[in-house]
């Protein structure tokens, strides 16, 4: 539970400040904004995946590491030693689920992982039209 607690905390609190950068900035800034800063949600949820990836990735090597130490420093106790075995084997888990993940949408459609064919105003634009249609037939 502490660990769900703390990884929640690290991704939850910047979800929560780059989702609403959505900047239309016209001329120069006294900050620099970054390049993923200026493109929106979209792309803010094209960012996401690959950092959310990256952070499992990174928190497990990290579990892993405290287990090798909990398992050395266990030697003498049982106990201790089952509970880094446990550390690892959950750590390899969950990265093999985060990874098999990108793996499943990889497959299946290469491109549900980028966002940017996603274009709303042309879909606008088809919108539109067929209400067009359904009116000129209606008349």
């Amino acid at each position: 539970m502490f660990y769900f607690l703390i990884t929640s905390a690290v991704f939850a609190s910047p979800i929560s400040v780059f989702a609403a950068v959505e900047a239309n900035i016209t001329g120069s800034s006294p900050v620099p904004v970054p390049e993923w800063a200026t493109g929106g949600f979209l792309n803010f949820l094209g960012w996401l995946f690959p950092v959310m990836i990256a952070g499992a990735a990174l928190i497990a090597t990290l579990s892993i590491i405290f287990a090798g130490f909990q398992w050395m420093a266990g030697a003498i106790s049982p106990p201790q030693v089952e509970a880094a075995k446990n550390r690892i084997s959950a750590s390899v888990l969950g990265l093999a689920i985060a990874l098999g993940s990108w793996l499943i949408l990889n497959t299946v459609n290469p491109q549900i992982l980028d966002l940017s064919v996603l274009q709303f105003e042309s879909l606008q634009q088809e919108v539109l039209a067929l209400e067009e249609v359904f009116l000129s037939l209606e008349a």
